[in-house]
């Protein structure tokens, strides 16, 4: 059921929800969960996938505006993460997303030192379990790159 839903979820981020495709795999997760009695399994886990998808896009407009100098947010969107390895698992798109915000944020507050060994374990998931060519990878790479140019490492 769980590999259902990390697919469901790749689907629904890629392709959008209202896909054919993320339809027919939503579908057939409610059909598991009905036959095993796993009953709102799908929405708990979708639910907090939107959960901390919301509270990374808050995170991202309030450091936007602070160039990433609010220790507070950091520290909230940190517990936010806690919370959803939980429940999606450590290694799930949104929460790999979500640490790399946090690096970023780190790096915009110059502690670039903190920063960087965060970026190369979410590096190191995200091609291990998205895969090199998965467009979360790929940014992650690129903005990693540009810090390093940036501070002339």
């Amino acid at each position: 059921l769980i590999e259902f839903e990390e697919v469901y979820h790749i689907q629904a981020n890629t392709l959008g929800q209202e896909h054919q495709d993320s339809i027919a795999t939503s579908r057939a997760i409610v059909q598991i969960e009905l036959g095993t009695g796993h009953n709102q399994l799908h929405v708990r886990y979708t639910n907090a996938m939107y959960k901390l998808a919301a509270a990374t896009q808050r995170f991202l407009e309030r450091t936007k505006w602070t160039h990433g100098r609010d220790d507070k947010s950091v520290s909230n969107l940190l517990a936010t993460i806690q919370k959803a390895e939980l429940k999606l698992g450590k290694h799930s798109q949104g929460v790999l997303k979500a640490k790399f915000s946090v690096a970023t944020a780190l790096a915009h507050q110059g502690r670039s030192n903190e920063a960087f060994p965060v970026w190369r374990t979410v590096l190191q998931d995200q091609l291990r379990y998205l895969g090199p060519f998965h467009q979360d990878t790929l940014e992650s790479l690129r903005e990693i790159l540009l810090w390093i140019y940036q501070e002339g490492a």
